[in-house]
């Protein structure tokens, strides 16, 4: 969050969208706290959960399930994101989004945490907010909002 609250003053971002930002960096890997992503990333049993560990990854064992998409159900639940009101379909594509997928798809594949029908409404509405904010802001600047945060992530040490 401290290097989103960075990027946000060096840029001079209007308050509404700083807070929308740091509400991004400190939601956006929520899925890593999955034990299938725990597992997968061999993650120590002490401490729990871990952002990051040394691998290797078991793929199999992932089944291709993406924390990106893991992480909107725990976003969905956050109060501040919640009163984000006309920014929060923003923050939750920002989410979805943050390591390239969600544009405008994502996989439901191996994500355990709701049935395959509550999966593939999930996914829906990642494609139809990825269409909403593309008329909104344009390719490039919903781009620019996207390299924000994975600038944050791959500048913060986890």
């Amino acid at each position: 969050m401290a290097k989103a609250r960075e990027i946000s003053e060096r840029l001079g971002l209007p308050a509404e969208y700083a807070n929308m930002l740091q509400i991004v960096a400190r939601l956006h890997d929520e899925g890593k706290r999955h034990d299938k992503w725990q597992n997968a990333f061999h993650a120590r049993a002490d401490g729990r959960p871990y952002a990051k560990t040394p691998g290797p990854i078991n793929q199999a064992l992932l089944d291709g399930y993406r924390h990106e998409f893991g992480s909107l159900a725990a976003a969905a639940k956050d109060n501040e994101l919640n009163a984000l009101n006309d920014l929060k379909d923003l923050a939750l594509h920002l989410i979805a989004a943050h390591h390239g997928f969600a544009r405008p798809i994502i996989s439901t594949r191996g994500c355990p945490d709701a049935p395959p029908s509550l999966l593939e409404d999930r996914a829906r509405e990642v494609a139809l907010r990825f269409a909403r904010l593309q008329r909104q802001w344009g390719p490039w600047g919903l781009a620019w909002w996207e390299s924000l945060v994975r600038t944050a992530e791959s500048t913060s040490v986890a």
